[in-house]
């Protein structure tokens, strides 16, 4: 009896020793998984890297034309064309395409008067949805988002990429898919109401408005 007693204890003594085994592998996995799900959970986007669309202050020897809308104003890249006057706009203006680019890129900004337009979040997730991941339809891309101060009004500045879910009417069901575009766009909350800029072009024209777009919302200054 006492041969089974001592071969009981050491059973239980390897049975504690397996559990403690178990219990700090189970918690080392734990740990390895948080970790990577901290990695795979995308960080806010407060920098940019090579994408760089933060607010830029125009030369003031360009002596840029200037507009206005719901008690803001910004000055217009004299190398774009301006557009007619539409509806719920306070601009529109088109830049030259690129050699090898089909189109101009075109930056529309629109006014839908005080209280009216949504909130900020909610239009970056709906311009996110009129464009679609190279290579897999149906996928939104992920919008690198930068929230500033410019000229004493707060604006949110947007950028995606991808194939561009072009429509010829806002609220048109049909569109076209625009491979090989990007998108750079800014809400701007002024004293009067939001303001939204939104420019889309061929990826190649994009890039050489890179700069004239970050000026234009450098430009920005709260009074007009």
């Amino acid at each position: 009896m006492k041969t089974v007693s001592n071969f009981s204890k050491g059973l239980s003594k390897i049975n504690w020793s397996v559990m403690m085994v178990l219990a700090l592998a189970l918690s080392l996995n734990a740990c390895a998984d948080k970790k990577e799900s901290t990695k795979s959970e995308p960080a806010e986007s407060s920098t940019f890297a090579s994408s760089d669309l933060s607010p830029l202050a125009p030369d003031p020897a360009l002596d840029w034309a200037k507009a206005s809308a719901a008690g803001m104003s910004w000055e217009i890249p004299a190398a774009w064309t301006v557009g007619p006057e539409m509806p719920m706009r306070a601009g529109t203006y088109f830049a030259s395409a690129s050699d090898g680019d089909s189109e101009p890129a075109e930056c529309r900004v629109n006014f839908f008067g005080a209280g009216q337009g949504g909130e900020v979040d909610d239009n970056i997730l709906r311009w996110a949805r009129q464009m679609e991941v190279e290579g897999e339809e149906g996928k939104s891309p992920t919008p690198i988002v930068r929230r500033m101060d410019v000229g004493g009004v707060p604006v949110a500045v947007i950028e995606l990429s991808g194939v561009y879910l072009s429509k010829t009417r806002p609220m048109a069901k049909e569109f076209t898919r625009k491979t090989g575009f990007k998108m750079f766009a800014a809400i701007a909350t002024a004293a009067e109401g939001t303001v939204f800029f939104k420019m889309t072009g061929p990826l190649k024209t994009m890039e050489a408005n890179r700069e004239s777009f970050r000026q234009m919302i450098g430009s920005i200054v709260s009074g007009s």
